[in-house]
């Protein structure tokens, strides 16, 4: 739809311009449009379709040191110059001349906390994080940094992660990538969902590097410790399986609830393994269970499944492990270019902002061509016949006598 209406907004230009707009419009001209025109709409065309296809995974390490280095100062030292009036030209214009002058500062260094993760990277934390984690490791060592100061001496203390699993650093962070086959009309199309109908999960935002793993419709503090631990493996093994677990629990809902759940999330991203589970609120009896997931071995899911069924009562914190023993035994992340074949629509509002654009560069282009001074001359100009003859015989009028050839 994109690319047959945004051709169709160029060839309303060129006919609005042949028709009223003639004397104005060269043929170099309508060239010129068409060439950025065409340029613009394929250039459309492909934003649209990447930003349909853009979605957003969630990638987890886990922090291996702590560093908060101390508040300090130095002094630049740095020479400048500047044009002043160094008197008057020969017409009694101010000259200028370069001189130069000291312009050295104090530079301050605010104090910051910082983790370093297992693959190295280092993320801002607020203080009191650093405090937390200084607390649960309980090693910190102080670092003298050898600074050049000026008059505040800031050195760095830091603190390593102690190899136990539960006093883990979880650190998750989200990236985009693309996924054709979310949004490809194929045989992986997945239905659209009613919301209104049933009361789905939707992702949850990741805040200070945490994002809860367990998303479930029954409270209870062990279920708040189980997603802690959820989210320790999710940390853990994430950068090893390239994976991302969640567990889905539904209070007193039937089975269909899990199917519309991969319906609306699609499956899931391409590195994930989605857990989902019907609970009878009282009693925690598994009434269900349904596991999805593009991993390439399908035994994963099946497995799950079965250990799942077999608990007559929710075991929370056995069901984590065991989904972390499955994962981490069988899963095998999908490459989703084995899907980038697929064709995708661009979605509605990519489709709208494209065309948006679109029309702005060829209105824009348009008046350009009317309101430049540049016209037709003999050889270009886009005239019939009749009005070549006119322009002729008003030429001749001008250069013998004026008006007193008018009407004759």
């Amino acid at each position: 739809m994109l690319l047959g209406i945004g051709l169709a907004i160029p060839l309303i230009a060129t006919i609005l311009l042949v028709l009223f707009f003639r004397k104005q419009t060269r043929i170099i001209e309508i060239l010129v449009l068409w060439l950025i025109s065409l340029s613009i709409i394929f250039l459309a065309k492909s934003c649209a379709e990447k930003f349909s296809v853009s979605e957003t995974e969630y990638w987890g390490e886990y922090g291996v040191k702590v560093e908060y280095y101390e508040e300090w100062d130095e002094w630049i030292t740095q020479i400048c110059t500047r044009e002043v009036p160094c008197g008057t030209d020969a017409n009694g214009n101010t000259t200028y001349c370069t001189e130069t002058y000291d312009c050295s500062y104090r530079q301050y260094h605010y104090p910051r906390w910082e983790v370093v993760s297992n693959l190295k990277n280092s993320y801002d934390i607020p203080e009191k994080t650093y405090k937390q984690m200084l607390y649960t490791w309980n090693n910190e060592k102080f670092v003298d940094m050898n600074r050049d100061y000026y008059t505040i001496d800031g050195n760095k203390y830091e603190s390593y992660w102690d190899k136990k699993d539960y006093n883990i650093f979880p650190i998750i962070t989200t990236h985009s990538y693309e996924n054709h086959v979310a949004h490809a009309s194929s045989v992986y199309e997945f239905p659209e969902v009613d919301t209104s109908k049933f009361k789905l999960f939707e992702y949850p935002k990741v805040k200070d590097y945490y994002c809860q793993s367990i998303l479930s419709e029954v409270k209870s503090s062990d279920i708040k410790w189980a997603d802690k631990l959820l989210t320790n493996y999710n940390a853990l093994y994430g950068v090893q399986k390239q994976v991302r677990m969640w567990l889905l629990i539904y209070k007193n809902k039937p089975y269909e609830y899990g199917v519309q759940q991969e319906n609306y999330w699609k499956r899931g991203n391409k590195n994930e393994v989605v857990v989902c589970i019907g609970v009878t609120e009282d009693s925690l009896t598994v009434d269900w269970a349904k596991v999805f997931s593009w991993t390439e071995r399908e035994n994963v899911k099946v497995d799950l499944e079965d250990m799942i069924r077999n608990q007559k009562k929710l075991d929370i914190y056995k069901t984590v492990t065991n989904i972390k023993n499955e994962v981490v035994e069988k899963f095998e992340r999908k490459s989703f270019k084995d899907f980038d074949y697929l064709d995708v629509e661009p979605s509605t509002t990519a489709t709208i902002l494209g065309l948006i654009f679109i029309l702005l560069v060829v209105g824009g282009l348009t008046v350009f061509i009317i309101m430049n001074d540049i016209t037709n001359d003999d050889e270009s100009r886009l005239y019939n016949k009749h009005n070549r003859k006119e322009d002729r015989l008003y030429t001749f009028r001008k250069m013998y006598g004026g008006n007193k050839w008018k009407n004759k």
